[in-house]
């Protein structure tokens, strides 16, 4: 007995003590200080046992370094055989890098950096789980409700930016997600301004985000939280997602911080065991404990069960390192190696650990705060993923449903929309009382400023109207170095949409941003048809020339003549009817082969009689066959014009402009018909450009296409719309390729997403195409009816009035023939003294009838004489 006696005293180091000391660590003034003590002394109450006793000692640190490093030799000069930490995972380093040199546990409960370094701080065991998992979990819970846009805000020291890692790399391979922000704020522990963060929260509400993720810790985090609610970032349709710092916090102390319900969390998971329970109710009752830091608390007391149980199972030499001797405990290794091999239940779940001192427990919960606190609403792990259970979910706002991470609306904006006077797209109000007010959008109307107050009312925003001092859409001048227009003034951001239909090309995209596509336009060229038998009441006499119609009738007389000539002096014809022949004058031998001639161009008999010529009729029998070739190539001509419309000019196409001399032609300046000119694969467009005009301004273009044979080439929209009044507009298609034109906002701003959404949902509801009917399609047949020559309808009393007009004339000029026919005869008569008349006077008796007596009866002499003829030439042909 009295050598046990004296073995037991001589060798102190390796005897088993009934005593040891744990330290814990916290940082001052920190809401853990106050409730680790009474978790640590519930702890010890409760493991305590008549073996074994453990003794507690705390100590806390300021923000100065020094006194951490004084805390921690402080507790190793007092022989503590492992400390448990408080730190974060910024202060958990350097508490590791010493005590590891001393070989001494050291026990993390809430760093949860998942860079950390384990293979060169040998002596750390972590309780929580690295942040790697709650970036997974916090992906999961995106997915889940389709929060596809998201920012990011987080304090710029190692928590904050190591704890979204796990995060940013699962997004960055997911083509669904799009991070619109990724905002850092300085964070120190001294002192943190307001400004460190205002203007990060300002660049969040400009990027109308609606779903931001938080991480940080959560003393700043709630004066965030306090910050974005006055912002108005806390209401309805906003979502925010505190990470584990926050959550362990006690944020509500104000029942009048209501604006924090709904919102959502993460934290490392517990189980809902018989040992939970009851630690929970003592920590809620008799610690008066918050409940969002109860996780910790139990990470905290499973901490010491830990080190009680290994301390009770271990034989470990007495711990007498210092920081100033930097001689390592012994003892430390032994226990470090008993403690990450241990598996028990602890009060938050089953405990075991990696052979690097890491937990092998990843499930998180998913939290929702309400009333003052956090409610598990669900549990995420990385062999199930997310598992949300049956609690309903309250959002922010007090909304059952949950938000959409799409941006929607623009409540409260007032917007600056650029736009230039140019119908049919937008066009000035010219009344007296919108003189001076065309900021006004009531002062403006047309195709796009319907599309501007619909979104306005849809999206909840209102606007004014800038146009641009230059009043052009934009093009690069390489004489400023730079874009004018519109182009320039979003490149300024003095607009915030450029709310004209900007045709979309390489160039411009490169300086901004193009919403949505609206529609597409073709440049054409167009120009007035000037083929005037088209449009010509006398078209009928188009299909020839006024000098073949001018030959024909001198034809006409001609042939007349030489008729006459050759039956006169023709012996077969002198032979019958001599007596008869010479009755007649020769005035009117002449008239009747004229009109026998002119009866056979018709295709009628004309005439008292056929020649007997043989001569005159070789001659007749000539001219019927060039008349039936004439009336032959008349009609084809005529019907052709009546089917087909034909242009009078040769042009249909840019090469056939090239090629001609007499059409001159022209381009807008600037316009993106001239870059695709300029840039076209054939080089020779390139000349259209050189030799054409540039054109500036509409009324000198209406009035060169109206007045002169000139072809402008541009938009088929825009041309449709400036010549919509013209009726004998000809076009032809070019072989420039077509091109889309819509709205543009400068590069990346965040309401030009929501805009470009907007369109397309019009342009997907049949909005945009009813606005083109409205605005763009011009049906001509109101002003130009469809009557002419081209028309597939019946020709109508228009179209025919030049034929009408025609025998109109033909009933004057036969009354004018009449009445000299009078004045002849009766000046005939008055010099015949057989006749005791005047001229007067016979002009009267002819009006008055009374010679048709003698008409009659020298009509009927002279049909007496020309039967007698007839009997005797047959007499003589018996004969």
């Amino acid at each position: 007995m009295l050598f046990l006696t004296f073995l037991l005293s001589s060798t102190p180091q390796f005897l088993k003590k009934d005593v040891y000391k744990v330290g814990i660590i916290s940082q001052e003034q920190s809401f853990f200080t106050a409730i680790s003590k009474e978790v640590g002394n519930y702890a010890v109450s409760q493991l305590q046992t008549d073996d074994l006793r453990v003794e507690i000692v705390y100590k806390t640190y300021t923000h100065a370094i020094t006194t951490r490093y004084k805390c921690l030799c402080d507790l190793v000069a007092e022989g503590v055989v492992t400390v448990i930490s408080l730190s974060d995972s910024v202060h958990i380093t350097f508490e590791a890098d010493i005590l590891s040199q001393l070989n001494i546990p050291l026990i993390s409960i809430i760093a949860t950096n998942p860079f950390i370094s384990a293979s060169a701080r040998t002596s750390l065991i972590r309780m929580a789980p690295s942040d790697a998992y709650q970036g997974a979990a916090i992906y999961s819970l995106l997915k889940f409700y389709k929060w596809n846009e998201f920012s990011i805000l987080a304090s710029a020291d190692d928590y904050g930016i190591n704890g979204m890692i796990k995060l940013l790399d699962l997004i960055a391979r997911d083509p669904d997600m799009s991070l619109v922000n990724h905002l850092y704020f300085d964070y120190s522990e001294i002192e943190v301004s307001e400004s460190t963060y205002r203007n990060q929260l300002s660049l969040i509400k400009d990027s109308l985000s609606k779903v931001i993720i938080l991480n940080c810790k959560y003393d700043i985090g709630k004066e965030i939280l306090r910050t974005a609610n006055e912002m108005g970032l806390m209401g309805k349709g906003f979502v925010w997602i505190a990470t584990d710092g926050i959550t362990a916090g006690n944020l509500s102390p104000d029942q009048e911080d209501t604006y924090l319900n709904g919102l959502l969390g993460t934290t490392p998971s517990f189980e809902q065991n018989e040992s939970m329970l009851k630690f929970r109710r003592v920590y809620l009752k008799s610690m008066d404990g918050s409940p969002d830091s109860l996780v910790w608390m139990t990470f905290l007391y499973d901490a010491l069960q830990l080190v009680h149980i290994n301390l009770n199972s271990t034989v470990l030499p007495e711990q007498v390192s210092t920081c100033h001797s930097s001689v390592p405990w012994k003892g430390g290794s032994v226990l470090r190696e008993a403690m990450i091999k241990s598996k028990f239940e602890g009060v938050s779940g089953n405990i075991s650990f990696t052979s690097r001192g890491l937990t092998k427990r990843k499930i998180y919960e998913i939290r929702n705060f309400d009333e003052g606190q956090f409610e598990t609403i669900g549990k995420w792990s990385i062999q199930n993923g997310l598992f949300k259970n049956r609690r309903p979910v309250q959002f922010l706002g007090n909304e059952e449903t949950a938000p959409s991470s799409m941006v929607n609306t623009l409540f409260g904006k007032r917007l600056k929309l650029g736009v230039v006077d140019e119908p049919p797209y937008s066009s000035k109000n010219l009344s007296d009382e919108c003189i001076g007010k065309y900021h006004k959008p009531e002062c403006w109307y047309g195709f796009c400023i319907e599309i501007n107050n619909r979104m306005a009312e849809d999206l909840n925003f209102t606007y004014e109207l800038v146009e641009p001092p230059d009043g052009q859409y934009g093009r690069y001048n390489p004489q400023l170095g730079r874009f004018t227009g519109l182009i320039y003034e979003l490149q300024q951001r003095n607009i915030d949409v450029a709310s004209a239909l900007l045709s979309i090309n390489t160039e411009r995209s490169k300086v901004v941003d193009f919403l949505s596509h609206i529609t597409d336009v073709q440049p054409v060229s167009m120009f007035v048809n000037r083929n005037e038998a088209y449009n010509d009441k006398f078209f009928f006499l188009a299909p020839l020339s006024p000098y073949v119609w001018m030959t024909i009738l001198g034809f006409m007389m001609i042939m007349g003549i030489v008729i006459t000539f050759l039956n006169a002096f023709s012996p077969i014809r002198m032979s019958m009817q001599p007596n008869a022949e010479e009755s007649r004058s020769v005035l009117r031998r002449i008239s009747t082969n004229i009109f026998l001639a002119a009866s056979g161009f018709v295709g009628r008999e004309g005439g008292d009689q056929v020649p007997v010529s043989p001569a005159a009729r070789f001659v007749l029998v000539c001219w019927w066959f060039f008349t039936t070739t004439v009336i032959s190539m008349y009609t084809a001509n005529l019907t052709a014009s009546i089917t087909l419309e034909q242009s009078s000019s040769n042009i249909n196409s840019l090469k056939d402009l090239l090629k001609q001399q007499t059409v001159s032609w022209g381009v807008y300046e600037g316009s993106a018909t001239a870059t695709a000119i300029s840039t076209h694969k054939n080089k020779e467009y390139v000349n259209l450009l050189k030799r054409g005009n540039m054109l500036s301004n509409n009324s000198e273009v209406v009035r060169r296409v109206r007045d002169e044979p000139f072809v402008v080439i541009d938009e088929d929209i825009f041309l449709n719309y400036l010549f919509r009044d013209f009726c004998n507009m000809s076009m032809f298609f070019n072989d420039l390729p077509t091109y889309g034109i819509s709205y543009a906002v400068p590069k990346n701003v965040p309401h030009g997403k929501i805009l470009s959404l907007t369109l397309l949902r019009y342009t997907e509801l049949g909005y945009i195409e009813s606005l083109r009917n409205k605005w763009m399609e011009f049906n001509s047949e109101d002003k130009c009816p469809n009557e002419g020559l081209g028309s597939s309808k019946s020709f109508t009393v228009k179209v025919m009035s030049g034929l009408f007009t025609l025998l109109f004339a033909a009933a004057g000029v036969s009354m004018l023939l009449l009445l000299c026919e009078v004045i002849t005869y009766s000046y005939i008569k008055s010099k015949d003294k057989s006749h005791d008349v005047t001229f007067l006077g016979a002009v009267r008796d002819h009006f008055l009838c009374r010679d048709i007596g003698n008409y009659t009866q020298s009509n009927q002499t002279d049909y007496s004489e020309m039967q007698n003829m007839k009997i005797t030439n047959n007499n003589n042909s018996r004969i």
